[in-house]
């Protein structure tokens, strides 16, 4: 229950590697356009395990490691909300196969996954991927009208019958190898150092593009 007095049951997102100061927790945001972020900030820096004064200047809020972050009224060194317009070479349009859910009656990929996964937290400390499972075709930043042309016209909405084989684990992640067929591999753009994979986990300290 918020400022209107009307109650929300809002998503969390997965857990999420933050950096504040010289400390890094995951940590899992509400999921909403209209959260404040005095809300979003609340729940990390109790994380955190700040101390917040409050002075004649502003506040200060001090982490356990000794990073200090003063707070004022005005434009001096601290931590303000900012947003920095996305430079258009930086963007990408990514095209991807979505895996179907599983059931009790139709098993696969993560259903053996979660059987493996007791396991390989023990060996890294991963976290699930911040996408829902997926096989990335065509990581696009130069706008390929070709590509979202025919992807539209020809694949977009049909189902796929993908094969999985070895689940592989490296510091990294964990990622399961795909096996396309020829048709399929027509669709797959990725560079020539990459192989059809579905990521199944990440180490904190890394990103799904490293797999």
């Amino acid at each position: 229950t918020g400022f209107s007095g009307e109650q929300q049951t809002l998503p969390f997102s997965l857990p999420l590697p933050t950096t504040v100061g010289n400390q890094t927790v995951l940590h899992s945001f509400v999921c909403s356009p209209t959260v404040p972020v005095n809300l979003l900030g609340r729940d990390l820096l109790i994380k955190l395990g700040a101390t917040i004064l409050c002075g004649p200047t502003g506040l200060t809020v001090t982490l356990p490691e000794g990073t200090i972050l003063p707070c004022t009224g005005e434009a001096s060194d601290g931590m303000y909300l900012a947003q920095k317009l996305p430079d258009i070479s930086d963007c990408a349009e990514i095209y991807w196969a979505l895996l179907d859910t599983e059931t009790k009656d139709t098993p696969g990929l993560m259903t053996l996954y979660q059987q493996w996964k007791p396991w390989l937290t023990q060996v890294h400390p991963y976290v699930s991927p911040p996408d829902p499972p997926h096989l990335t075709l065509f990581y696009d930043r130069h706008d390929s009208i070709w590509y979202k042309e025919a992807f539209q016209n020809q694949l977009e909405g049909q189902q796929w019958c993908v094969q999985t084989t070895d689940i592989n684990a490296a510091p990294e992640g964990v990622a399961a190898a795909a096996n396309l067929t020829q048709e399929q591999l027509a669709w797959y753009m990725m560079g020539d150092e990459a192989v059809p994979h579905v990521s199944l986990a990440l180490h904190p300290a890394h990103q799904a593009k490293e797999l």
